[in-house]
């Protein structure tokens, strides 16, 4: 498909003049103009081929434009329907909105960039509905890895690590920065290996002091410490060809690194308080942590020699900044889940709260940051979808950073002292020109139609100027510049 194609439009109108126009203004942009003069031809049209956006006259003989729309819905089709209206009342054209429409132009249609801009986010929310419902079949599909998400390079490894190491009997070491999944690889690993249908337990390091940890996974005798008034069977007994998963590893005491050394090199154990009578038990280890352990021997607090055993195989899960093409599909996931089980009516992302969230880099939390922030933008949405304004301000403020530096002491630097008269005014008046241009794109949120009325330039040589200085007023957009930009086309 050509680089420079925006997208498949249909315009039905029974007036020649205007469909010749308009196929000759859209189609020199990029779009791919299908023309029809009576609705019949259009539904035919439409019912032929895929179409991202259907301008149609709202009075026409034999079908309104308002018909036209319902026609188009009842076959379910997602084609955006935008009304042209030549009525000094706009009142229909509401109509059709309320009834589904995307929008309304009002004849005589002299201002063909907002056309063109009206168009464009037309398809850009159609887009966002057959992405919506992609991610919802995606979801629906029962996926490799139960409660795995992702589809970028690095998790499609990850999934192709846990086969290859699921059907072995070897200890396993997964590592990770916190909030990454390493309790789900685990599970994944127990779940595809020959030892699904017996026990499986996790057990966190950090979660019980050094004598119950102890005893939760050795067991222990009567009377062994204040309190065992009965023996009780440890975890390497109850798991007996089972599967134990030890999170954070990292942080369990020598004492009982030298005990899990001992049960790994020989599959043999003891309960506290019965150093004298061995146990057997077949149960293989899975651990993880997302301290470095190399450097904790270092500091002689883990075992060299535990580290060479729990290492045998050994599984990275990458962070989430590392693969950020999966955050479309998670945010949604995550949204899902907490729409469900709160019975909210919010199933959308707005195209802009997702760049936000695409923009991010998750160094607090990786996937469980994001399922934070999706549930607390879930929980501030007031309709169906969420919107930039709705995600937490720290989100939207490391977007805000990735602005372009750009001088504050104009126009002029000491540094221009030492170059020429003539390269001098020039960088000066580079630096100037950027930070003109992004005062004016700040204040007006990155709307073209804004910022070309202030600095007195249409909107295609305003937008020349911005790519000669690399100022991309996208970096710049307010959680309302699609407000203002709307109140522009009104206007």
């Amino acid at each position: 498909m050509d680089k420079d194609f925006k997208g498949s439009l249909l315009v039905v109108d029974d007036e020649t003049h205007i469909l010749k126009a308009l196929a000759r203004l859209l189609g020199r942009v990029g779009f791919k103009v299908d023309t029809a003069e009576t609705p019949d031809a259009g539904l035919e049209i439409i019912t032929r081929q895929p179409i991202d956006v259907a301008l149609v006259d709202l009075m026409m003989p034999g079908m309104t434009g308002i018909d036209f729309l319902k026609r188009i819905r009842s076959m379910h089709l997602t084609t955006q329907v935008i009304i042209m209206t030549g009525l000094p009342s706009i009142e229909r054209a509401l109509e059709a909105v309320r009834e589904g429409a995307y929008d309304f132009l009002q004849k005589p249609l002299n201002e063909p960039e907002k056309v063109q801009i009206l168009i464009e986010r037309a398809i850009q929310h159609r887009r966002l509905h057959q992405d919506n419902e992609e991610l919802r079949r995606q979801m629906d599909r029962s996926p490799d890895f139960e409660n795995f998400v992702g589809k970028s390079t690095k998790m499609l490894a990850l999934f192709a690590e846990i086969r290859n190491f699921a059907w072995s009997r070897a200890s396993v070491l997964i590592l990770g920065e916190t909030g990454t999944g390493k309790e789900l690889v685990a599970t994944a690993l127990f779940q595809n290996s020959p030892r699904k249908d017996r026990p499986f337990k996790a057990l966190s390091g950090p979660s019980l002091k050094d004598a119950l940890f102890e005893s939760e996974l050795f067991g222990h005798a009567k009377g062994a410490f204040t309190g065992a008034d009965r023996e009780k069977r440890g975890l390497l007994e109850a798991l007996n060809g089972g599967t134990l998963f030890l999170d954070e590893v990292g942080d369990i005491s020598l004492q009982v690194q030298a005990k899990l050394l001992r049960f790994l090199s020989t599959g043999q154990f003891s309960r506290v308080g019965e150093e004298t009578v061995t146990r057997q038990s077949d149960v293989r280890i899975i651990t993880a942590t997302n301290v470095e352990l190399q450097k904790a021997i270092a500091r002689n607090e883990f075992r060299q020699d535990l580290y060479q055993r729990l290492k045998v195989l050994n599984v990275n899960v990458p962070p989430l900044r590392e693969r950020l093409e999966d955050v479309p599909h998670l945010a949604y996931y995550f949204l899902r889940q907490h729409s469900q089980r709160e019975g909210r009516p919010v199933h959308n992302i707005a195209p802009e709260a997702m760049e936000l969230l695409k923009a991010c880099n998750w160094k607090d939390g990786n996937v469980r940051q994001l399922e934070n922030v999706i549930y607390a933008a879930m929980t501030r949405a007031t309709g169906d979808t969420i919107l930039p304004e709705h995600l937490p301000v720290e989100i939207s403020r490391e977007r805000v950073e990735e602005r372009p530096a750009v001088p504050t002491n104009f126009p002029y630097t000491p540094e221009l002292t030492f170059k020429s008269y003539k390269r001098a005014k020039k960088v000066s008046e580079h630096h100037f020109a950027r930070f003109y241009f992004s005062e004016v794109l700040t204040r007006c949120g990155g709307v073209i139609n804004q910022a070309s009325k202030v600095v007195g330039m249409d909107p295609p040589n305003l937008r020349k100027k911005l790519k000669e200085i690399n100022l991309d007023p996208n970096l710049y957009r307010s959680a309302t510049a699609d407000e203002a930009d709307a109140d522009a086309l009104a206007s």
